[in-house]
């Protein structure tokens, strides 16, 4: 099964790329890609890590960071698997892409690093073929003007509704978010990724999920009337991590 998933969240990836570099990313060789250690000048290996035991299926991702103007794919971006020995992880290309060899059929979550961003995690993920699909984080400047009640202490949900298989729920707008294990939860719908005071996402399908407690089951559920949303498509398990002070994102699917 290889997936290629468009976004709404990352319609901007496909316009092109920054050239903005994480400030912590090392330097490279003039006329060169290829990172290199700014004391000694020798190159970096970035060659794809391993990470758990074989037999391993790949995992590329274009990843960006998402600012006032889009999404931007960035270079120096660091991304690891839950899956990878400790200090292990891949780095973003000047194209924004990154890959890694993770164990075929086991559960993972991806971890996303940036000394100007905060951390990210994906949804836990059962891959059994080679596998690409786009990421994205969020820039620290943008945190007051899209995460509502956002706490360093607690854990933060980036909700995206995708593109539906079913007719009649195309519509990404109308969709309520709850997180049933987090009653005291703020959960504001987006629009042009300002909060708005609506009761339900927009068309653009975005959602956030402050104040929400740290754990490693967490359970999300999208509602929509005659639609039938799931998080646990596509190979994702439906199992989100929270983690004090990151953004963990969640997809939800209309499915037939």
């Amino acid at each position: 099964m290889s997936l290629r998933l468009p976004l709404s969240l990352v319609l901007a990836l496909a316009a092109g790329c920054s050239d903005k570099a994480d400030p912590a990313t090392p330097a490279t060789d003039a006329g060169s890609d290829t990172p290199v250690d700014a004391k000694t000048d020798a190159p970096i290996d970035t060659a794809p890590p391993n990470c758990g035991a074989e037999p391993y299926v790949s995992y590329s991702l274009n990843l960006g960071l998402l600012d006032s103007t889009g999404t931007h794919l960035t270079k120096g971006l660091k991304v690891r698997s839950s899956l990878c020995a400790a200090g292990t992880f891949a780095t973003t290309d000047a194209a924004g892409k990154a890959t890694l060899f993770v164990t075929k059929g086991v559960p993972q979550t991806l971890h996303f690093e940036s000394s100007f961003a905060f951390p990210g995690i994906e949804g836990e993920l059962v891959l059994d073929a080679d596998d690409f699909r786009p990421g994205y984080m969020l820039l620290d400047s943008e945190a007051a003007a899209v995460l509502p009640g956002y706490d360093p202490k607690l854990g933060t949900l980036w909700v995206q509704v995708e593109q539906a298989e079913s007719d009649g729920c195309a519509d990404k707008a109308g969709v309520t978010v709850a997180v049933p294990s987090a009653p005291g939860a703020q959960i504001s719908y987006l629009k042009g990724y300002k909060p708005t005071t609506d009761g339900a996402t927009s068309s653009e399908g975005l959602a956030v999920v402050t104040k929400v407690p740290l754990g490693t089951s967490v359970a999300v559920t999208a509602t929509k009337t005659g639609c039938n949303l799931t998080t646990a498509t596509r190979g994702y398990t439906g199992k989100y991590t929270t983690e004090a002070g990151a953004i963990t994102y969640v997809m939800a699917w209309s499915v037939k």
